[in-house]
Formats: structure tokens, sequence, C-alpha cells
């Protein structure tokens, strides 16, 4: 039977320019070995272009360790060739113009000292079917807590590995980074999965990021691509873009965080064909100063709205489809001025598309069904209402945008189950030629369409208040003027 160390007699690492550059075995390490011959001693005194084969077992660690020439380090997978550190500060490190490969170990940090499991700084850096975990740090503030972080003006790429219950982040791109990862997973770690950061580019394909704070986060002025990623279950965002971002983000899905897509502060990009569902605040969000451009996204089944432009962020809202959330498909509010142009909005619990606080920009193009009100603008909200394409649209006298043969009447609709009930009619008459022509009518209507949804949601779901309005109001319509 062939030794088993036979197999690794020949490696392959890539180089920096996508060389592929054959490496003969020079070293096996196995966990028995002491003195000069351990683990430690053999990695640290390894030479440039060496070759290391670690067989499977678990290595402990009492001191740092610090690589520092061009080496390949190949285990026997993750989960059976295990290094393990006791140490703080950084408990595994590559440093220098040194080209490294490693594949198939796992990384991680044991005990109560603060500490990183890998740091790299290098020129060139490989790993594949790594995992990385433990990481411990001080509190939020602290940075430490990084499984692995990738800094510098490292060229990094990342293939199925795993950043597994670090306190502080998974995967870490940082500085002048540039990084390719793929197929891998960041499950349980402290404030995100993946964070890329500083002036790094990255490109995140076929990612897996769950049950950590952020899901995926492109902080300071970083860019990249994030694509066909999965961010589910993380108790913020799924994918979290701030400061002076502006990464491309398609195809990603972004399933049960608090909300999908979150972006804040300066930043920019493009989000396009994402799907966010089942949210706890909503699709997508934009606040700020933000200035994304979405496009093509569907935003389904989430609470509150699909997408929310609020603050004074602005950018394009374009061709999304926002239906079955529970308020709203889209929503305007605060002093944001986009672009919604040509969304679908269907079936959304209350408003198909709302505008409120002081809120401005264009809406066109839009087609809204199925909803309480489908365009509905209130307070001092005043947007540019351009060829809605038949989208009924309710608003305050404030507003601007007062359309006498728009909106639904959201108690009376509730009630009676259709916007084209007998009653509805007759309130809505009444609204248009008495209410709106006096001071007192028009408060009243602006005060109505403030609070009207949300007794109309209420009425909605109890059917003995449906009633109960039914009784009511068919008594009051006996009295409206025909």
């Amino acid at each position: 039977m062939p030794n088993q160390d036979d197999k690794f007699a020949r490696l392959s690492r890539r180089s920096a320019e996508g060389q592929t550059i054959q490496a003969t075995v020079d070293v096996v390490i196995r966990p028995d070995q002491q003195g000069s011959q351990s683990a430690a001693a053999i990695l640290e005194s390894a030479q440039d272009g060496q070759a290391i084969r670690i067989s499977a077992g678990t290595y402990r660690f009492d001191k740092p360790v610090k690589i520092s020439r061009s080496v390949t380090l190949v285990g026997d997978s993750k989960g059976t060739t295990r290094f393990i550190s006791t140490v703080p500060g950084e408990c595994f490190s590559i440093e220098g113009q040194v080209r490294c490969s490693v594949k198939g170990i796992s990384f991680e940090h044991e005990g109560d000292t603060v500490g990183t499991v890998f740091h790299v700084k290098a020129e060139m850096a490989e790993f594949r079917n790594c995992s990385f975990s433990g990481a411990r740090r001080i509190s939020e503030e602290d940075e430490n807590g990084g499984g692995l972080v990738i800094s510098g003006r490292t060229e990094v790429s990342c293939d199925e590995c795993e950043a597994t219950r670090n306190e502080n982040i998974g995967f870490v791109f940082s500085d002048d980074a540039r990084a390719v990862v793929s197929s891998c997973t960041a499950d349980g770690n402290g404030s995100a999965g993946f964070l890329v950061n500083g002036r790094c580019a990255a490109t995140l394909r076929n990612n897996r990021a769950t049950r950590n704070e952020n899901g995926i986060g492109y902080f300071g002025n970083s860019s990249g691509d994030a694509s066909s990623n999965e961010c589910t279950d993380n108790t913020n965002a799924g994918l979290n873009i701030g400061e002076n971002a502006s990464p491309s983000l398609t195809s990603n899905v972004l399933k049960r965080n608090k909300a999908g897509l979150l972006y804040g502060q300066q930043t920019a990009g493009l989000a396009v064909r994402n799907i966010c569902s089942e949210n706890l605040v909503g699709g997508i969000q934009v606040k700020d100063q933000a200035h994304p451009v979405l496009n093509e996204n569907r935003c389904e089944k989430n609470a509150n709205h699909g997408i929310a432009i609020g603050d004074n962020a602005y950018g394009s809202v374009r061709s999304n489809v926002c239906n079955n959330n529970e308020t709203f498909g889209i929503v305007v509010m605060d002093e944001a001025h986009p672009i919604v142009e040509g969304n679908t909005c269907s079936n959304n619990g209350e408003i198909g598309i709302g505008y409120k606080g002081r809120a401005t920009g264009i809406c066109r193009g839009n087609k809204c069904d199925g909803h309480l009100a489908n365009i509905h603008v209130v307070e001092n909200a005043n947007p540019q209402l351009e060829d809605e394409g038949g989208s009924p649209i309710s608003a305050s006298a404030a507003s601007g945008n007062t359309n006498s043969q728009s909106g639904d009447c959201f108690v009376v609709t509730a009630t009676y189950g259709t916007p084209f009930a007998p009653e509805v009619q007759r309130f809505r008459r009444y609204r248009d030629s008495v209410l709106l022509k006096n001071v007192a009518g028009r408060l009243f209507i602006r005060t109505y369409y403030v609070i009207g949804p949300k007794l109309a949601g209420i009425i909605r779901r109890v059917p003995l208040l449906r009633r109960a309005s039914a009784k009511m109001l068919g008594r009051l319509a006996v009295y409206l003027p025909d």
C-alpha cells in the first residue's frame, strides 16, 4: 500500500501573476514530532520555495507562529489537521514580500486571551479548504477578534474556507489589499461575517454569511463586486454598505435578517437583481446621504417595507418588484429625493409607494395595485408625480399633489373590502366636493391620511371590527349628500 504522504509528492501553488508553480514536498510534519522537528520550529525556519506537508492531527502552539518565507503548507483537510493556539495577539501570521499557499488546515484560538487567529500582510497569499475560529476581543471597540485578517497590499484568494465563532469578524480585507473570495462560509461571528474596508477591492462570490451581526460589509473607500452570495439570519443587515464604499451588488439572496440591504453615510454603487425577503425591518434601506442605484431587485414578504429611502438620501430606484410587504412597497421619507421609476408594487399591506415628511424627487411610470392607497403623499412631501400609468394617487392638501379622482378612503375601503363599493364612492365624493373646499376639512384630511392606514390595517385583520365599522359607516352614509 503506498505511503499516504506520496499523494502529496507534487503540489502546486499559484503565483501573483496567476501562473502555476510545481513544488516538491520537502518536509513532512507529524503531531508527535518535538524540539527542532516540532511544527512551530519547522514553520518558522522554513526556506523559500519549500512545500510542507502537515499530517492529520492536533498541533498545539504556546507561542506566536510567524512565517516570513514563500512556502506552501498542505494539511490533510480542515477539521482533521488542526493548529490550536492559546497566545494573545496574532496566533499565526505571514509577513513580508513573500508568496504563500495554505490548504486543508484548521486554525483555532483557544482560551480567554485576546487575539486574532491569522494575519497576513504579504505580497500574495492563497487559502483553500481552511478554517479560522475562536478569535477573542475585549470590547466592541477592540479591533482584535478576527478570524482571517488581510492587510497591506496583499493579493489574496480564499476558496472553500470557513470562519466561525470569532468575536469580531470572520474574514477581514483592509488597506489596499486585493481579494477574491469564493465558496466560503462565515457563521456565528460578532460584527460581521465578511468585512471589506480601507481602499480594498474585493470580489465576493458564492459565499454564505449566516448568524453574524452583519453578513457582508463594505466600508471605508472600498469597492469591488459581491455577487450570488447568501446572507441569512444576521441580526443587523445581510449586506451593510457604509462610509464611502461603492461596491456592485448582484444576485445576492438576503433573507431573514433585520434589514436585507442597508446603505448609509456617503455610499454609492449599484445593486441589481438581489432578492430581499422575510427581513424583520425591511428589504432595502437607504439613509444618510447615500445615493446608490437600485435596479431590478425583488423585495417581498418583508416586515414594514420593500424599499425605504430616508434622511437626505437620493440615487435612483428603477424596475424593482416590491410585493407582499407588510406596509409599504416603497416609502420615501424625511428629506430624501430619489428618482422612483418603473417599479412594480403589488399587494403590500397598506401602500404601494408612499411619500412623507419633506420628501421630494421624481415618481413616474410605476405600476401599483392591490393596496389601500397605491401612491400616497402626506405631510409636507412634494414629489414630482409624472405619468403614473393609471395608479391612483392619494394626497394630503399640503402635499401639492391632490388628485380628485385618486386615493382610496382607507377605513371605508378596508371595511367594505373594495374601493369600488358604493359606500366608498359616496365617502370619496364627499371628501372631494366638501372637505377639500374648506380649511377645517383639509385639516381633517391631513390628519386622517396619517392615521387612516393604521386603522384600516387593524379593521382589515379583525372581522368583528369590520362588521362594527360597516354598521357605523352605513348609518353615517345616509346623511352624506349625493
